[in-house]
């Protein structure tokens, strides 16, 4: 049954960030993508349910996948994250808005990664919009993040060249 999937996955999500911790990156990464692709399954059956979970567990393989240097593969699982969040925040924004804005900081990060500038500092700018939005709303909730998603647009412009604009 579905709960029984979900739970087992979640437990394998889990043991993979054990695992890294561990250092058996290897074994992290392989039980990482076992759970991302039981996750995958059950969405598939019912998004709405299951789209939730599976977000940040692939957000959580990306990072993986970055830290190995598999840069590919980091960006088109943070790009999968940032579309699966984008869809999530449109139906719940009050839910899943700030979870939308932290993936486009990632995606940005593994888009500079791999030598794509000009969508770097458009993915930080969207991040920065989302959380300028948050944190007029809820100065004290999100005040920290917003200055992070500035750093990472900041650091985005500089790569570019554009250090005037990064200051």
């Amino acid at each position: 049954p579905a709960s029984f999937n979900s739970g087992l996955t979640v437990a394998l999500h889990h043991q993979a960030t054990n695992l890294f911790d561990m250092g058996f990156r290897e074994e992290a990464l392989q039980t990482s993508r076992q759970a991302v692709d039981m996750f995958k399954q059950l969405a598939k059956r019912d998004p709405d349910l299951f789209n939730p979970s599976l977000a940040p567990v692939s957000d959580h393989l990306s990072l993986i996948l970055a830290r190995m240097g598999k840069k590919e593969e980091a960006l088109q699982t943070s790009r999968q994250v940032t579309d699966i969040y984008k869809v999530l925040a449109e139906k719940k924004p009050a839910t899943f808005k700030l979870y939308f804005a932290k993936s486009l900081q990632s995606l940005a990060r593994n888009l500079s990664s791999m030598g794509l500038k000009e969508d770097a500092v458009q993915a930080s700018r969207q991040s920065v919009e989302i959380f300028k939005d948050l944190v007029q709303k809820k100065p004290l909730t999100f005040k920290l993040d917003f200055a992070r998603s500035l750093g990472v647009l900041a650091e985005n412009l500089s790569d570019m060249g554009m250090r005037d604009e990064a200051l």
